[in-house]
């Protein structure tokens, strides 16, 4: 009450009282504050000339905004704090001490503008806190690397960029923050505790600082060492995977990507190639299948009805008198004769455990016509699973000729028995007249009355000598004289 009675005192009699109660400033900091209609922040730091210096400089304003920062934080033994609105940011100093300054307080404060080391501030002559809830601003997002940070300058701000340098100062603790060819220094006045908060950065960090954006250039056009002031340790921390990673793990997805596609431009390539080669294999052993001499069947590894035919080629189509489509839907043991099913499953188990087998095969015609192969089986695999090539070779006039030979052999045999039992009977027939003549002759030699008879009995063997001689004659020459 004293404050106002003093006040209401000064306006009504003189100005040499208004004088002295601008004196009292430091008793009634709010007196001054509560009489001058704020400007907005922008308007009070525009710079019409572009000379990066204030138009306002020098001059007394009245400004409003919110503490994007608390009194007691940057410096501890003066008022050292940043308010904002919408227009612009600018720090409030002051060298006496001021009742204390929340964060997001809706500040009014009564000032002369300075510019000092590129930085706009308001000593403060008066200030007052607007009633009401506090509410702190957003930090602005600032990309380091594209944005000029002078429209920036007292405004809460957030930065990203990697640790190039850190060290010590004499009035603080700094970071180099780098993004390309930009740059912007970290720094945290000596007397925050949010200093500690620089000990676990390290250099090349990717690190995130929230803060408000400041400046220290002592070189006209003051445009240039722009700083950031994080507030609190909170304020600074580790922003992740950095964006040169991203960029790598990029180039390195994509150089793996092209190279998994000229992988696969390869593979094709091979599959093509592969494809034509099987194609051209193909066509070989088509021709080789379709124009071999002998008849080809390929089926399965079952025995009996099991044995499905898979393949055929013309031949065995023209011997058995099939078509194509005809025999792929019998088995192998359709086709035999019965005499031959005991030998096509014996077949069949020795290729069970063996590759090739041999064996002779009788295969009846669509025409129930016999005919005899011989059958050279050989097991390989097709698709995974056994599988038979039965090579079948019509083997009708081999059999006609070993036939022959039988029937040759029987014959020679035969007559061998002939001429033994044709010798051994001339034998008999030429020595029982000649017994007979050498054993008369000898009669007459000693009993000359024997004459008659033993002579009748010479004539009668020498006749038969004569006879068995002339048959002999006869059946070399061919002349067909029955036998004796």
């Amino acid at each position: 009450m004293s404050c106002l009675a003093v006040a209401w005192f000064a306006r009504r009699h003189s100005i040499a009282c208004m004088i002295a109660l601008s004196a009292l400033g430091f008793i009634v900091p709010g007196l001054f504050a509560q009489t001058a209609p704020p400007m907005p922040i922008g308007t009070a730091i525009a710079d019409a000339d572009r000379d990066f210096i204030p138009d306002h400089a020098a001059t007394t304003v009245t400004i409003g905004g919110r503490a994007t920062v608390a009194s007691g934080v940057l410096h501890d033994d003066r008022l050292d704090v940043f308010i904002q609105d919408h227009t612009g940011g600018i720090r409030l100093v002051a060298p006496n001490t001021f009742p204390p300054i929340a964060l997001g307080d809706s500040i009014v404060a009564t000032g002369t503008l300075e510019h000092i080391n590129g930085l706009t501030q308001l000593s403060t002559i008066a200030y007052r806190v607007v009633p009401g809830t506090p509410a702190p601003p957003d930090p602005l997002p600032i990309d380091l690397a594209s944005t000029v940070l002078e429209p920036y300058e007292g405004r809460l701000g957030q930065i990203k960029g990697y640790v190039a340098s850190k060290g010590r100062a004499r009035t603080g603790h700094y970071l180099n923050i780098a993004v390309g060819d930009s740059a912007v220094v970290a720094f945290i006045f000596t007397s925050n505790r949010a200093s500690e908060a620089f000990d676990d950065i390290q250099l090349s960090d990717y690190v995130c600082i929230t803060g408000i954006i400041g400046q220290y250039d002592q070189v006209k056009p003051y445009n240039a060492s722009y700083q950031i002031y994080p507030r609190y340790a909170s304020d600074i921390r580790m922003a992740g995977l950095p964006p040169r990673l991203y960029r790598n793990m990029v180039l390195g997805v994509s150089a793996l990507l092209l190279a998994v596609l000229a992988w696969v431009y390869a593979l094709r390539r091979q599959v093509r190639r592969r494809i034509a080669d099987l194609k051209a294999s193909d066509a070989r052993y088509q021709m080789l299948f379709q124009n071999a001499g002998d008849a080809l069947f390929v089926h399965g590894l079952q025995k009996g009805a099991a044995s499905p035919l898979v393949e055929v080629n013309t031949v065995a189509c023209d011997v058995l008198g099939y078509p194509p489509e005809a025999l792929t839907t019998r088995s192998l043991a359709d086709l035999v004769d019965a005499s031959s099913r005991e030998r096509l499953d014996r077949l069949i188990e020795i290729l069970g455990y063996q590759e090739q087998a041999i064996s002779d095969l009788t295969l009846l015609t669509s025409d129930a016509r016999a005919i005899p192969f011989e059958i050279t089986s050989h097991v390989f695999l097709m698709d995974g699973r056994p599988t038979v090539l039965s090579v079948a070779r019509d083997v009708t006039q081999r059999k006609a000729y070993e036939q022959g030979l039988i029937d040759a052999k029987q014959q020679a045999e035969t007559l061998a028995e002939l001429k033994t039992a044709f010798l051994a009977n001339m034998s008999h027939e030429i020595r029982t007249p000649l017994t007979s003549i050498i054993g008369f002759a000898d009669l007459l030699t000693e009993d000359e009355s024997l004459v008659t008879e033993v002579a009748e009995h010479i004539r009668a063997s020498g006749h038969r000598l004569m006879e068995t001689i002339n048959y002999i004659l006869d059946v070399s020459r061919g002349c067909g004289r029955p036998p004796l």
